[in-house]
């Protein structure tokens, strides 16, 4: 057995650029053999999410720093990368590439090459994913696909990430598209893949493509493909990468002596006009005043780490994989913190000339602490650590004589007329400290499936998965402060999700040429969808006895407070595409589903989804 092992050192340093201004840069892109405009072509703006698609004409208008380089990319073409050089008007000829005429890529329940495919389609190649270390699947797609916008909701390590395909499409319902990970709808399951673990993203971005997946393809579809063994020597690979974060450019905050020249510049005016007056900050009120900045106090240099462990291998007729993945990533804040440890092994075997199997199956663990988002713990995520950091004034020092956190300035300053000289927010880096706040997930993604070769060139593929997920989260609000003052009642609250989705879908494929010129291909299925999940939730407070080991729903003086909720909801789906080409020149498809759904009343269940396209080559 040959054993290769592979071992990636990366180093990643952030640090914040100051752009150029953005000009605006209009064009066309054009088929370099023929001349003819080429719709919904790609345009990206390197190392950024701007970007823009061609029109019915070719032509597009992106804005883009001067000097900046442009990725031109378009299905069965070779990619361009064109650097600005202060142009306003670009036209671009893409030359066409033979070998990715004849790539497939991933489409509705099937695959297609991409000469065939007219929707508007994007694919993110593992290669591609693999440059960036990154710790979910989603922020792989980030800067990569023109009409795709990925970000972090708070930056914090763990924290969920928003992807919108072509902007936002309701308030108040839910924005995100659908991800269907190995054949199978996946939601719990999606945030413990690892990066590592995907072969190809294809985003399925227009109705026209996305419409095979009816009601749910609102807010598009987004296909990935985990990776598989390969036939030949078995290979274990080891791949490590490691790197670092830091802040971006921190807003500039008041010195103490810039503060309290502020302060008795405005007290003074206060005290021309007002009967009562105010001290000001002189004379024996003046102390060794320190000059803390407490915006930097709680931010840190925070390292990541990210393992990869595989297996793979196999002969002809059958290949495996077995990986495991290890992430580990320190927040930009102190005491912030994510881990996540996957295990994914797959099989795929033919077992007859006209009989072929798979099974996938991962599962993972994550854990995450999180910073305060409530200066008192109360009151919902009304303040953060950040928050406080901005309000904290510079004259109160982080910590006492004694290493203790100072809460109120009059605590460390011996008389309360400092409360009223430097306010009385939170210590931002006792917040930090003074948090209990974890989410522990636990995943488990199965899916299996068996392809039949029927006579008359029939194909029939029958797929079933589960997605499990358990979110366990716990919040301990601990008593602290001058004069016990922040959170005065010390509570611990703890919630327990769990969510099950299963599904199982069969397609029927037939493809024939009639006179080597006339290319027809019809698919027809059928698929239903269980989602089921069970809730949790329990608070207590009053804790006597505040050591960790009794810090447990039972063991508080209060009386113990729980609720629960259970759902669940079934879809039905019946689904048909058919495709034709002549000579691979002018193509037509069209697509029907229908929806039914027990979320609704009786009556008003059931729904028809269709699109129909048309293009030229």
């Amino acid at each position: 057995m040959r054993k290769t092992i592979v071992l990636t050192l990366l180093s990643c340093f952030s640090w914040l650029s100051y752009a150029q201004t953005p000009a605006e840069v209009k064009g066309i892109v054009q088929d370099a053999t023929t001349g003819e405009p080429l719709i919904g072509v790609n345009i990206l703006v390197e190392g950024t999410q701007a970007g823009s698609v061609t029109g019915l004409d070719g032509d597009f208008t992106i804005s883009a720093p001067p000097k900046s380089t442009i990725r031109v990319s378009y299905i069965g073409y070779k990619v361009q990368m064109i650097q600005l050089k202060g142009e306003s008007f670009l036209t671009i000829r893409l030359e066409p590439d033979t070998k990715l005429i004849d790539e497939v890529v991933v489409v509705g329940y099937t695959v297609q090459k991409k000469r065939d495919v007219l929707g508007a389609i994007s694919k993110v190649e593992s290669a591609e994913i693999g440059k960036i270390p990154v710790a979910t699947s989603q922020q792989a797609l980030q800067g990569r696909i023109a009409g795709v916008n990925v970000a972090a909701q708070t930056g914090a390590p763990g924290a969920p990430v928003s992807v919108r395909i072509r902007g936002v499409n309701s308030i108040s319902l839910s924005n995100d598209p659908l991800y269907i990970v190995d054949g199978i709808p996946v939601e719990g399951a999606l945030n413990n893949i690892s990066p590592n673990e995907i072969e190809s993203m294809t985003v399925l971005k227009d109705a026209s493509s996305a419409a095979i997946y009816g009601s749910r393809a609102t807010n598009g579809v987004v296909l990935i493909t985990t990776k598989n063994g390969k036939s030949g020597d078995s290979k274990i690979s080891y791949n490590m990468q490691l790197g670092f974060q830091e802040h971006g450019k921190l807003t500039k905050m008041a010195t103490t002596e810039q503060y309290i020249s502020m302060y008795n510049e405005a007290a003074s005016a206060d005290n021309a006009t007002s009967v009562v007056k105010r001290a000001l900050i002189e004379g024996s009120w003046v102390k060794d005043f320190p000059n803390v900045n407490h915006l930097e106090e709680i931010f840190r240099t925070a390292p990541f780490q990210s393992h990869e462990l595989s297996v793979s291998g196999g002969n002809e007729t059958t290949q495996f994989l077995i990986s495991g993945t290890h992430f580990i990533q320190d927040g930009i804040i102190n005491t912030t913190n994510f881990t996540r440890t996957n295990l994914r092994s797959n099989i795929s075997s033919q077992l007859k000339k006209w009989l072929k199997t798979g099974l996938n199956i991962s599962g993972g663990i994550s854990n995450n602490r999180l910073v305060s988002s409530s200066g008192d713990g109360f009151a919902g995520e009304g303040g953060s650590v950040v928050r406080y950091a901005l309000f904290r004034n510079p004259a109160i020092p982080v910590y006492s004589n004694t290493g203790e956190f100072i809460d109120l300035p009059s605590e460390y300053y011996g008389n309360s007329v400092y409360n009223s000289f430097f306010g009385d927010g939170y210590n931002p880096v006792g917040l930090t400290e003074n948090t209990d706040r974890t989410k522990k997930i636990k995943t488990l993604m199965a899916s299996g499936n068996v392809l039949i070769s029927l006579p008359a060139d029939l194909t029939l593929k029958t797929t079933a998965g589960i997605d499990y997920n358990n979110t366990l989260f716990r919040e301990y609000n601990k008593t602290w402060g001058s004069a016990n003052r922040i959170n005065g009642t010390n509570g611990l609250s703890v919630s327990s999700v769990e969510n099950l989705n299963w599904s199982i879908n069969s397609t029927l494929n037939h493809s024939i040429t009639l006179g080597e010129v006339h290319n027809l291909t019809t698919m027809a299925g059928a698929e239903a969808i269980k989602n089921s999940g069970y809730g949790m939730y329990g608070s207590e407070s009053e804790f006597l006895n505040t050591d960790p080991g009794f810090l447990y729903l039972g063991l508080g003086s209060s009386k113990t407070r729980v609720t629960q909720s259970v759902w669940e909801s079934t879809l039905v789906s019946f689904f048909a595409n058919t495709s034709y080409n002549f000579n691979q020149k002018y193509y037509l498809s069209g697509i029907l589903r229908r929806d039914g759904s027990s979320r609704f009343s009786k009556g008003n269940q059931w729904g028809t989804f269709y699109s129909v396209s048309g293009g030229w080559n």
